[in-house]
């Protein structure tokens, strides 16, 4: 069982998640290069849910972990490199 996605899975991870905000990932050094990086684009709470259930099913796929474990993964992954909510959909 591996613990971690490999460089190829988390560059289709990233590739994903700018798609649903409609931009595009290049490679990780042009897209993600900068310090700050996942704080240029924003999405909607409902964007969010809805990566967070594919991400989740992904982890589970690739790393056959439990759902549980998956989506703790996946949560994870979104408080530290998630995009803000648009503005009015902010939370907290």
């Amino acid at each position: 069982m591996a613990y971690y996605l490999t460089e190829k899975q988390f560059d289709h991870v990233l590739r994903k998640m700018f798609k649903v905000v409609g931009q595009e990932f290049k490679n990780k050094k042009e897209s993600c290069g900068i310090e700050g990086w996942y704080r240029q684009h924003t999405w909607t709470e409902k964007q969010e849910a809805e990566y967070r259930k594919w991400l989740t099913s992904y982890i589970v796929k690739k790393l056959d972990v439990p759902v549980r474990s998956a989506d703790k993964k996946a949560r994870h992954f979104l408080f530290m490199c998630g995009w803000k909510y648009e503005k009015g959909g902010d939370v907290g």
